[in-house]
């Protein structure tokens, strides 16, 4: 996916999510009247619903937007895996930590965005399954970063 088809898919999430306030697709919609003086007036209220086929396409989008964030955390995971034993710069380990956790926070978003509008409890854990998954990758990760990081800098330390 190019970045892109990225922010055509995130807008196209937002809009959606915009008109879908909660989990069941409700929000409150006002339409207001523009008067001869300026003032802007209420005309009505009314609660919007997502029709059954548009809750599905809400979905199945993001879906789509979870599966592609976590594509990404999984290359670049990869990534720094096949290249960890070969990073010993303390300033590209950081980097390499700092693009993991801008990627799991995209899909973190997105998990949530995804996993909020699960209605069955047999949903809700499938999806959390899933993500509870990518997240101890993730964490374990995190902390072999973390070692690694803190074995240089004790060393630089030691030999001072």
């Amino acid at each position: 996916m190019s970045v892109t088809d990225q922010g055509g898919t995130k807008e196209i999430i937002s809009n959606l999510l915009s008109s879908s306030h909660d989990a069941h697709g409700s929000e409150e919609f006002v339409m207001q009247s523009q008067e001869s003086d300026g003032a802007t007036r209420d005309l009505s209220t009314r609660d919007r619903k997502l029709s059954q086929k548009g809750k599905e396409y809400l979905i199945e989008t993001l879906r789509h937007h979870r599966d592609a964030a976590n594509k990404r955390l999984g290359r670049q995971m990869k990534k720094v895996n096949l290249l960890f034993e070969e990073l010993k710069d303390i300033e590209i380990l950081t980097s390499e930590a700092e693009e993991v956790d801008s990627l799991k926070e995209d899909l973190n978003q997105a998990f949530k965005q995804y996993h909020d509008l699960m209605e069955t409890e047999e949903d809700r854990e499938a999806s959390y399954r899933y993500f509870d998954l990518i997240d101890r990758e993730f964490s374990e990760l995190r902390l072999k970063i973390g070692s690694q990081i803190h074995a240089i800098e004790k060393k630089a330390f030691e030999e001072k």
